[in-house]
């Protein structure tokens, strides 16, 4: 490790200096906003309205001992002011930190407060963008349930409350209450032998929410040691809730440039959604697509990625809201100077797709906690969606009829707050009537509910995943990687493959300073064969391993992980010892949400 840096140190001053301009640029992008805006927007007559919701919210996320498990659901915490009129909607931007100011300040004290001012607070004029109700309209019970959910989405904010309020006029007035995360971050990838990764993160610029990213890292084994990213977003631009992205990429696979501009289905009531996008790649030897083959050529191409869906609404009570959402996607990949084969590399070639799909759901939010996290509050979804894709591809070789589906369904039981959820996806082409390129991929996942472990909490998790192909070509072939934790091996490949996690995890009783910590205790199982074999007579790889994880609620990084894995059996290019830090930047759970038409990857 310490090889590792002073190589990075000595050879790449330069790069230093400039990402050193990167943070101080990002620093100060918050110091200028933090001393123009004003946090006591707050009208004179709601002050103690507002403290009162201000100190509660305090309370209950800073007390020394974590959360109870709780389970919520957010629309009947509203039921009682369904129908009213809105007097008034006050948003309330908390700071990341809640110091007290006097003269015996700790240390851990001086540095939140430090923390507050370079803490670019969030814009109340910013949230107000993404409120759709405003003075005047009826309360709907569904639509303040959103509005938290949604603003909860965003990692800008720790936590988010939304309460209202009963006047003597019998109108009510409506409270946001948004606490900060602090806006800079930085994090660091490594696992101790030859890989490390740096990055820096301003995600909340200005104060609206602009988000800059740029990372270095290292890798001995590459022949491209060094690999660079810088990126920036902005949300919802100009009410639209239009996201626009912008991202380079320079590393050992390839260099890139990504835009896009993309508009999700954010609420119930939205109609349109879609993307469009293009990405530039330099000196790759993969297409951008799931499927992995070998090829020793150098080639660049341009990818233009754009579909468009309309959501029709069925039916919507407490119960779940029902769905239609049509959409339909182009794709075009144009090889740039590409010298391979297409008849002997069928995957490197131009490439044209029409897709269109066509699904039906079901969904139920609850809000909850120790379910995918450490105690936060998250957001959990409840229901099922199925989807039929069909379309043509139009190739080098080929005109192609594509035709796919999947089914996928999670069971959320309040009471005793266990979580069940598997998926099915299936597709593959028609060549002239013969069946081709057939992907199925399998996915379950079990937690159970918490129990009592001394004064702690614990629960088991078990996750399945299977993925098989259906009259592939040849060549075709899948990496073992991402089945089992810490395991990516380049030397061990197949057409089936299936793996177990199974995870203890441990939540401790306290909090301290803001931190949650928890410990796991795992083991994995996998195996990887060809499909014309019984995926049992192969012998399996497995490892076993412990963990911890510390989430910080004031930090954008909101979870580290730390662990130690053992692999008894491995093959020849990866270590039978692991230890990974990592931050754990999303959920590994099923979604329910919408997602754009799109082939069934063999993966």
């Amino acid at each position: 490790m310490l090889e590792i840096l002073f190589k990075f140190v000595i050879m790449h001053k330069k790069i230093l200096h400039c990402f050193s301009l990167f943070i101080i640029l990002m620093i100060l992008g918050n110091n200028i906003v933090a001393q123009n805006v004003k946090n006591d927007s707050i009208s004179k007559d709601s002050v103690s309205v507002k403290s009162f919701f201000v100190d509660n919210f305090n309370r209950y996320l800073l007390k020394k001992k974590s959360k109870p498990a709780f389970v919520e659901d957010l629309e009947s915490k509203f039921i009682d002011f369904e129908d009213l009129i809105i007097n008034d909607v006050k948003i309330i931007v908390l700071k990341p930190f809640n110091v007290s100011k006097s003269d015996s300040m700790r240390f851990l004290e001086k540095l939140e407060l430090i923390g507050n001012k370079l803490h670019s607070p969030t814009s109340e004029a910013y949230v107000e963008r993404f409120v759709p109700f405003k003075k005047g309209n009826k309360v709907s019970c569904l639509e303040m349930a959103e509005t938290e959910r949604l603003l909860r989405t965003f990692r800008i904010f720790n936590d988010v409350s939304i309460n209202i309020v009963k006047n003597k006029d019998s109108k009510v007035d409506v409270y946001i209450i948004c606490e900060d995360t602090f806006s800079l971050g930085a994090e660091i990838n490594t696992n101790f032998i030859n890989r490390i990764e740096f990055i820096g993160t301003n995600r909340n610029l200005w104060g609206v929410a602009h988000e800059l990213e740029g990372g270095v890292g290292y890798n001995s084994k590459d022949s491209v040691k060094m690999s660079y990213l810088l990126a920036y977003n902005i949300r919802n631009i100009r009410r639209t809730y239009i996201d626009f992205t912008a991202r380079f990429n320079s590393g050992n696979k390839a260099r890139s440039f990504y835009t896009s501009l993309k508009r999700d289905f954010t609420f119930t009531t939205t109609k349109f959604a879609g993307l469009l996008s293009y990405k530039h790649v330099i000196d790759t030897k993969y297409i951008d697509d799931d499927t992995r083959h070998k090829n020793n050529k150098i080639f660049n191409y341009d990818l233009i990625d754009i579909w468009l869906g309309r959501a029709h609404n069925i039916y919507s009570n407490r119960k779940g809201i029902y769905q239609i959402i049509n959409a339909v996607s182009y794709t075009k990949l144009n090889t740039l100077a590409n010298p391979l084969d297409p008849n002997l590399f069928n995957y490197y070639m131009d490439t044209r797709s029409i897709l269109f799909s066509s699904q039906f759901c079901k969904r139920q939010y609850f809000k909850s906690n120790y379910i995918h996290g450490l105690g936060e509050t998250e957001d959990i979804t409840d229901g099922y969606k199925c989807n039929v894709t069909i379309g043509r591809e139009k190739n080098e070789l080929a005109d192609l009829l594509y035709l796919g589906g999947e089914f996928s369904k999670v069971i959320f039981f309040k009471r005793s707050m266990e979580y069940i959820a598997y998926q099915i996806k299936y597709g593959g082409y028609f060549n002239r009537n013969v069946y081709e390129r057939g992907s199925i991929r399998c996915r379950g996942q079990v937690i159970t509910k918490l129990y009592r472990l001394f004064r702690q909490r614990a629960r088991f998790e078990i996750n399945g995943l299977y993925s098989t192909g259906i009259e592939r070509y040849k060549y075709d072939f899948m990496f073992f990687d991402d089945y089992l934790r810490d395991f990516s091996s380049k030397k061990l490949v197949g057409t089936q493959k299936l793996s177990f996690q199974l995870t203890q995890n441990i939540y401790f009783p306290y909090m301290k300073n803001g931190n949650r910590m928890s410990s796991y205790v795992f083991t994995d199982f996998g195996w990887i064969t060809n499909s014309s074999s019984f995926i049992f007579n192969s012998k399996p790889y497995y490892g076993i391993g412990i963990g911890f994880k510390i989430n910080n609620e004031k930090l954008i990084f909101k979870t580290l992980n730390l662990r130690l894995t053992y692999y008894p059996r491995i093959p020849s290019d990866i270590n039978r010892f692991n230890i990974i830090a990592k931050n754990n930047r999303l959920n590994n759970y099923i979604n329910l949400g919408f997602e754009k038409p799109s082939t069934i990857g063999y993966k």
